[in-house]
């Protein structure tokens, strides 16, 4: 195995932020390299210590406590230690730390005079010296940091992907994602209608047993591993639309709560029972397999459990290319590459004794190349299902490749936000959480490491619309306010979207009065109005301000007179047309400045414009077409459905888990949509295709067009409760 470069693995540590993390790769490292075996911090909570976290001891010397550590504070964490150690007789602490220490060497002798504390210290540099003292802390390196992370920080720099050009993953989800755009939404249904009927299996409104929509929700949650603000609106959707003719589902009136019908109960446990006929028959294939195939003194080590965690590493390693191999006999080259890795990662993590590990590995490639290359008809169904589920699970962001790369990229992008997506927001503020659909989308994006912008010129638009709000409001509505709290089919036709939704807070007693409701947001004097926006978006969103200003910016005063001349005719008024054009003039000069067309390799542009107004969008790309041929306005849904709500690693971790393999994994391969297989096998090929020299500048065109509004004039899908209610409203008054 080849050395690992000291320099490289130097920058790695930085990598941990979790300190759970860490203690288990420090565990295994420290193994590997004083020859001892670690076990959890035993007896200390029985001594009632709760505050100490992270602490191993050496088996058979339990006397010796190791401090694990991620923290930049080293002195006071140590401290923190030894007073929480008090009632414990204990002979030395060694602090393990990713961190770099200087004088630790004198910091050691300072505990011994001053405190008689035995103290020994491993620090980032102890780390760096040891890594190649073996196999096994190379090993430790590749499964703890380099697999299981996935990507790397390196010194002065933000996250990078490692490999991404060379893995068909990110193109192929792109490709998919921006060819197949409706598609998508149809595959993230697919799923939660898939769940709702799982959810459903056990009632029985003979039995007076059925599911309230909370139950249901948290049956999604468990299986899906998502955010429920992302899907919750799906799910009210789909209970609506199944308990219509044809009918899937029904809803109880008596037992308040939703059901399956006779019809939906019979035909899902013929299908189950032939799922469950299918696990239970591969469990028996595999394990006839081993009994037949591995030698006896192999029989006590390998197990269903180990080949099972080797198909389940598979998935997460190469899902999309083993997923293609089985479903479509391509790419068998990508496979056998990484399964003598995947294979050694599992058997290392199991602490078989070194000596039998080679024999191991060896005979758990037999039986996974047999059940491959020559499985019977069960195992061949099996695995082709798995392999359906996961690109099932690909589409929708679940793979770890797939959820780094977006990772990344949030955490690179400096987005200005519109009156447009701000107004609606604000709006949203005494709604039910997952109807808070643009609000999700500013936190979402601020949790995700996106920093978010308005400056003065976005702020005066604000203001000037609360102004006006107040005159709207007390000209056409004060006197009138039963009207629209008794009816609300007149509610609904209001316009302005912030009365609208004080109505329906008024009529769900969350507020008294339009002043009220005002000061929720600012003072209703209107003293001070900027400050308090200013410091209202930045609390609730995490909005940062800029003074335009600061940034000493110099707009090409030529391009802003075309753009504002183009602008005027489309606004109702000259300033709004005036800031918009500001706006615009602002993002490109900022991409110039920093020079983001060199820096941003695959990621492509930093920053962008975030706005619902597709008609200033058309106005920016008609007059400037030839000079700025990537558009700064970035796509509302696009945060929404790949940053605000993407899967992080430990939910991508747990959905692996709990589909691949199981049975839930094979139930889920019943609902792939028709022909997405061919279209990733022939994406695939696609991207093989490829002059490699090309691939990053093909990529950066994909994570930039996907970011971009693919078509004007279509219909945004991040679409106001408001709004939404209003459309339900009318159509249900048309039947």
């Amino acid at each position: 195995m080849e050395p690992i470069d000291p320099t490289f693995f130097s920058s790695t540590l930085d990598i941990f932020t979790n300190g759970t993390e860490f203690e288990e790769f420090a565990q295994v490292f420290l193994s590997q390299v004083i020859g001892y075996e670690f076990i959890p911090h035993g007896g200390i909570k029985d001594k009632g210590i709760d505050g100490l976290e992270t602490i191993i001891m050496r088996r058979g010397r339990e006397k010796d406590i190791y401090q694990v550590s991620i923290q930049k504070d080293y002195i006071r964490k140590i401290d923190d230690t030894i007073d929480k150690l008090k009632p414990i007789n204990y002979d030395r602490l060694i602090y393990v730390t990713n961190q770099e220490i200087k004088d630790k060497e004198a910091i050691q002798e300072k505990y011994y005079d001053n405190k008689n504390i035995n103290l020994t210290i491993y620090d980032k540099k102890w780390f760096v010296v040891h890594i190649n003292d073996s196999i096994g802390t190379i090993n430790a390196f590749h499964i703890y940091i380099k697999s299981h992370l996935d990507g790397f920080k390196l010194p002065g720099s933000s996250f990078d992907l490692m490999n991404i050009e060379n893995d068909p993953r990110l193109f192929v989800f792109l490709r998919q994602q921006i060819d197949n755009e409706n598609e998508n939404t149809d595959i993230l249904h697919e799923l939660i209608h898939s769940l709702i009927l799982y959810s459903l299996e056990n009632t029985d409104p003979d039995k007076n047993i059925v599911c309230s929509k909370d139950e249901i929700l948290a049956f999604i949650h468990d299986k899906y591993k998502q955010n429920p603000n992302y899907y919750t609106s799906i799910v009210d959707d789909l209970l609506q639309s199944m308990i219509q003719k044809p009918r899937e589902i029904q809803f109880h009136s008596k037992l308040h709560g939703y059901c399956l019908p006779y019809e939906t109960r019979e035909r899902i446990k013929l299908q189950n029972a032939n799922d469950i006929s299918l696990y239970n028959a591969f469990a028996d294939s595999l394990h006839k397999r081993i009994q037949e195939r591995i030698p006896e003194t192999s029989k006590q080590i390998i197990s269903e459990s180990i080949i099972n965690k080797v198909f389940h590493k598979i998935f997460y390693i190469q899902g999309l290319e083993f997923a293609d191999f089985i479903l479509n006999a391509a790419n068998q080259e990508a496979f056998e590459k990484e399964l003598s890795d995947i294979i050694s990662e599992v058997i290392f993590k199991e602490r078989i004794n070194r000596r039998d590990a080679g024999i191991i590995q060896q005979d758990c490639q037999v039986i996974i190349r047999d059940i491959v290359y020559r499985g019977n008809t069960v195992e061949k169904l099996y695995i082709s299902k798995l392999s359906k589920t996961y690109l099932m699970m690909f589409l929708l962001r679940f793979d770890p490749k797939i959820s780094n790369f977006f990772s990344l990229l949030a955490n690179k992008l400096k987005v200005y936000v519109c009156t447009s997506i701000l107004i609606p927001a604000m709006s949203e503020y005494y709604l039910e959480k997952y109807n808070q659909r643009h609000a999700n989308l500013l936190k979402g994006a601020t949790k995700c490491g996106v920093k978010l912008f308005v400056n003065d010129i976005i702020i005066e638009e604000l203001v000037t619309h609360f102004k006006s709000l107040r005159i709207n409001y007390i000209n056409n509505y004060k006197e009138n306010e039963e009207l629209f709290l008794e009816d609300e089919m007149k509610l609904i036709y209001i316009d302005e979207i912030l009365i609208r939704a004080y109505y329906y807070a008024k009529r769900d007693d969350k507020i008294n009065d339009f002043d009220s409701f005002l000061d929720t947001f600012i003072s209703p004097d209107f003293n001070h109005i900027n400050e308090d926006l200013i410091q209202w978006l930045n609390s609730e969103y995490g909005i940062q301000y800029i003074d335009t200003k600061s940034l000493d910016l110099q707009i090409n005063k030529e391009e802003y007179e075309m753009l504002f001349e183009e602008l005027k005719q489309y606004k109702n008024h000259p300033e709004k047309a005036m800031n918009d054009a500001k706006m615009i003039m602002i993002i490109y000069e900022l991409r110039k400045k920093n020079n983001e067309n060199a820096n941003s390799g695959i990621f492509g542009y930093q920053t962008w414009w975030l706005s619902k107004d597709t008609t200033t969008q058309r106005a920016a790309v008609k007059v400037f077409a030839d000079k700025y041929q990537v558009s700064c306005y970035i796509r509302p849904d696009f945060l929404f459905n790949y940053i605000s709500f993407l899967p992080s690693k430990y939910e991508v971790e747990d959905l692996y888990k709990s589909v691949f393999p199981t049975l839930l994994g094979v139930n889920i391969s019943n609902h792939l949509p028709k022909d997405v297989n061919d279209y990733i096998h022939q994406k695939i090929r696609e991207y093989r295709s490829k002059n490699p020299a090309r691939l990053k500048s093909v990529l950066r065109d994909l994570s930039e067009k996907i970011r971009m509004e693919s078509g004007y004039g279509q219909k945004d899908r991040i679409i106001s409760f408001f709004d939404k209610r209003k459309e339900d409203l009318l159509i249900s008054n048309s039947n």
